[in-house]
């Protein structure tokens, strides 16, 4: 009987196969037919000269690439082979992209690091302090290096008191960067009051999780202090400089991390004599004070010290009684003013004075008011006088006109009047309307030879 298998098996054990052999590789190519889709993923194909390969970027694993493909780009792409079922067709799920050739991938990095530094995360007023003593201290490293184990030596001979918490992370690889964010958010849920992030020497390729801008904006935003220990000291990664301090190596972050237990007893033990030192020099200062005191004449003759303060409280109380019966006496005087002011007989002399200028008040009001009336009738005729005299009314009966135009406005000169103009006369019994024939100015002696011409 044949034995047969059903195509999805048969893709199964070929995608199982496909991990097994290649793993996480690296393929350099050119990147072309670039989409986008509405989901965020990421299609494109790499090709060399004979042959291309269907590639996909995930929408997840996008904000961990840091530099992005695009068509006609030759890069290295690190991911895993694998089969997309619905189609059978082989497919690169690409976890990593980095330019091809050191140089294109140095001057991206110096990109980003300007971009970064304009952004102002590496500025040295952002950075926090460290704790003087921390007693826990977290570290972000990988289980199996020996960066833990240099990092528990160091802190063990210099403070045991302080306390150490793994948060164990791989520390190269394709999913180095998601791994160290988890690890570092794992340690808020402990009491650590600084994080060592720490990573032993490497080439350039091992220390490129380290200038990723996901994981430095992470730390730029982490509320925990970081001392960042990657590399060698000649190594100089961004997550270096977005930290709160740069150690160059990792014993060099434990060594920064805690001051040594020898150190500390040395300070205490300078500060103790310090103390011992004052507190002698306190108290040889208190006791020739002392000594001073009871040296003084109140020290000698107890009672001086309140004979002066009991003869300024008798003075204080004769000056008190005295005032009392000086006030005490003028309250008397005032009063029997007012009793003798308030008498009956005072009080009615008092009312008859006051009627009789009252009545003499009366009496000169009736003879002001008539006369004050007159000059009063007399101003008024005077101004009514005066008014009349001044009328527009009076002006026009000696024989003098108003000529109004038009729109009613006074004429007062020949200045834009011409023939057959429509003019109105106001005079001293009613008005006239009149049409200009003609229009000339006065001659130097018209009022001369007006007053001379005899009268009709």
């Amino acid at each position: 009987m044949i034995q047969a298998q059903s195509v999805s098996q048969l893709l199964h054990q070929l995608r199982n196969q496909l991990h097994k052999d290649f793993g996480h590789c690296w393929v350099r190519a050119e990147v072309g037919q670039l989409t986008t889709a509405a989901t965020g993923h990421m299609y494109f194909t790499l090709k060399d000269g004979q042959s291309q390969l269907n590639s996909v970027i995930w929408a997840s694993k996008r904000p961990f690439i840091d530099f992005l493909p695009s068509d006609g780009l030759s890069v290295l792409a690190q991911g895993t082979l694998t089969v997309y079922p619905p189609k059978g067709q082989l497919q690169f799920s690409v976890e990593q992209v980095i330019p091809d050739g050191v140089g294109q991938y140095f001057i991206a990095l110096e990109k980003l690091r300007e971009k970064l530094t304009a952004e102002g995360l590496f500025e040295a007023q952002r950075k926090r302090p460290l704790p003087f003593f921390p007693g826990c201290v977290g570290v972000v490293t990988s289980q199996e290096g020996a960066v833990w184990h240099d990092i528990q030596t160091t802190l063990e001979r210099r403070n045991p008191c302080v306390r150490l918490v793994l948060s164990p992370s791989p520390v190269q690889g394709s999913q180095v960067v998601p791994r160290i964010i988890q690890a570092l958010k794992r340690l808020l849920n402990e009491s650590v009051e600084v994080i060592i992030l720490a990573r032993g020497g490497g080439s350039w390729e091992d220390l490129m999780a380290f200038n990723s801008e996901a994981l430095v904006r992470f730390l730029a935003q982490f509320p925990i202090p970081v001392i960042a220990a990657i590399g060698h000291e000649t190594d100089t990664s961004l997550c270096d400089q977005v930290a709160d301090r740069r150690a160059p190596t990792p014993t060099a972050a434990a060594e920064m991390v805690a001051p040594e237990r020898s150190t500390l007893r040395q300070e205490l033990l300078q500060h103790r004599r310090r103390l011992h030192q004052g507190l002698r020099q306190r108290l040889q200062r208190q006791r020739e004070l002392l000594d001073q005191l009871s040296q003084r004449p109140w020290r000698q003759h107890p009672q001086r010290m309140w004979e002066r303060p009991a003869e300024q409280l008798a003075q204080l109380r004769q000056s008190l009684n005295q005032g009392l019966q000086q006030r005490a006496q003028r309250e008397r005087d005032r009063w029997h003013q007012l009793q003798r002011q308030l008498h009956p007989a005072t009080l009615q002399a008092r009312c008859q004075v006051s009627q009789e200028q009252i009545s003499q008040l009366q009496q000169r009001l009736q003879q002001a008011l008539p006369r004050q009336l007159q000059l009063s009738r007399s101003q008024l005729a005077e101004q009514q006088q005066l008014l009349q005299s001044l009328s527009p009314q009076r002006v026009l009966e000696r024989g003098y006109a108003l000529c109004l135009d038009e729109r009613g406005q006074v004429v007062s000169s020949i200045a834009g009047r011409k023939g057959q103009d429509q003019l109105e006369i106001c005079l001293a019994d009613g008005r006239m309307s009149c049409t200009v024939e003609q229009v000339s100015p006065h001659s130097e002696d018209f009022f001369h030879d007006r007053n001379n011409r005899p009268k009709l």
